[in-house]
């Protein structure tokens, strides 16, 4: 297996993650995933990725960025030649230290405009280079003050991605045709996860072979489609469990789940605890 890790950090407290890697065979990642507290850039160096973040696909090439909210799921894969080389940056609001909010600074960050690929110019790509090879050179060198060099760095690059994020929204979205079906057929999950929705159906409805469905939404996304739905229901449940005070088998039923067991054991599949469990940690960490 042809693969080199140029350079990797952490830091301590596991707050920022940087990696500069060089793949020279064929990569498809084993499974979705969520990045529960970190933020995740990702530079293309050379080569073409498929990306799913949450509910799309989309297609990114040598000099894209691409940027993923946390607690977004997320997947790549090869598309065309295998290979690639790329930077990647995961960050949490801790290590940003993100300032309040005054009238100069931007509504929202990190990603105002929300995860996906931007198309960058050519100037606009040598800018992003350069932020990120001076954010790994004080990390290599480790300086006096280069934690606070870096973090500087990063929030410039921050800023810039809310500037382009406005003016790239609407550039996003792929134009491959198999592309835009598996993001239908996942907006369409996402929207309707509590109806009970069959392989045929999602077929007859998106005009797409049963097995063809299976297997390029699974290559495409990391994830079958049950798991897809699975997860869309867990999320949500979450989300109830943290802000209201909801009985769990009332929060089971309003998800999609007719019986409270299952729900427990689909919810502890996922998120790694019992809904119960999980409810008690968010509150005492509030």
């Amino acid at each position: 297996m042809q693969e080199y890790t140029l350079f990797q950090y952490n830091n301590a407290r596991r707050t920022l993650h940087f990696s500069h890697l060089l793949r020279k065979h064929p990569y498809d990642q084993k499974k979705s995933h969520v990045h529960e507290k970190h933020y995740e850039i990702y530079y293309l160096l050379s080569g073409e990725r498929n990306y799913f973040i949450q509910d799309r696909v989309v297609a990114a090439q040598k000099g894209d960025l691409v940027i993923i909210n946390k607690n977004e799921l997320h997947h790549t894969a090869d598309l065309g030649e295998p290979g690639h080389e790329r930077l990647l940056i995961n960050f949490t609001d801790e290590f940003i230290s993100l300032p309040k909010e005054d009238e100069d600074s931007p509504a929202v960050l990190p990603f105002p405009c929300g995860s996906g690929v931007l198309k960058l110019s050519r100037d606009d790509q040598a800018i992003v280079k350069s932020l990120m090879y001076k954010m790994m050179n004080e990390l290599k060198k480790g300086p006096k003050g280069y934690s606070m060099f870096v973090r500087a760095l990063l929030s410039e690059l921050l800023l810039l991605i809310c500037r382009w994020g406005v003016q790239n929204e609407s550039e996003s979205d792929s134009s491959k045709p198999l592309h835009g079906k598996i993001t239908q057929v996942a907006r369409y999950l996402m929207k309707n996860y509590k109806e009970d929705i069959t392989i045929a159906m999602l077929s007859e409805q998106f005009y797409i072979s049963p097995y063809y469905l299976c297997r390029m939404f699974k290559k495409l996304t990391g994830v079958g489609i049950v798991e897809y739905v699975q997860m869309a229901r867990v999320k949500e449940s979450q989300r109830l469990l943290a802000e209201t005070d909801e009985k769990i088998i009332a929060i089971a039923g309003a998800v999609g789940y007719d019986h409270v067991g299952h729900f427990n054991r689909v919810f502890k599949k996922i998120a790694f605890i019992t809904p119960l469990q999980y409810r008690k940690k968010i509150r005492a960490n509030k």
